[in-house]
């Protein structure tokens, strides 16, 4: 809760994790956590969370795709990128 993309980006998020691990595609470590109004979590973004019901994932070190066409022969698994398409849109 409190995300500037509204509430329903959680829920969103949520469903597309639950139907990628149900693909059987690799998805982070995930929980769904109840954020009290003393918790005062703060966003990477700036802001912070509002008091309710939280989606949550793992933080994983790596390196976000930058768009570079290059960098593409170092995935590891390309047989997922279509259903990461699907997923996302």
């Amino acid at each position: 809760m409190g995300n500037p993309e509204g509430p329903h980006v959680l829920a969103c998020e949520l469903v597309g994790t639950l139907l990628a691990e149900w693909l059987g595609l690799p998805t982070l470590d995930s929980a769904i956590i109840w954020v009290e109004p003393d918790d005062e979590i703060e966003f990477a973004g700036g802001g912070r969370a509002t008091p309710g019901p939280a989606f949550i994932t793992k933080f994983e070190r790596g390196t976000a795709w930058g768009g570079d066409v290059r960098t593409l022969h170092d995935i590891l698994n390309p047989g997922n990128i279509p259903w990461l398409v699907v997923l996302d849109t």
